[in-house]
């Protein structure tokens, strides 16, 4: 496969037939575009996912650590 089939086979994966198939033209560079741009918000969506997440573990730990030092002392 060639760069241009592979990105274009990485966008059809993305959009999984969600997007216009204008988004799927020959215009490479707007492919390009198009590719990064869903990749950047599935890593915010990610992110944003995974902040509280860590934040409730952090808490947890928080939590965990005031009964552990009852115990010991």
């Amino acid at each position: 496969m060639t760069p241009t089939r592979d990105g274009l086979q990485i966008l059809k994966r993305e959009v999984a037939g969600t997007g216009p198939a204008a988004c799927l033209g020959p215009s490479l560079v707007h492919r390009e575009h198009l590719l990064t741009a869903v990749a950047e918000v599935r890593r915010r969506r990610v992110a944003a996912i995974a902040a509280p997440s860590q934040q409730a573990l952090q808490d947890v730990v928080r939590l965990l650590r005031a009964a552990i030092r009852k115990q010991v002392a």
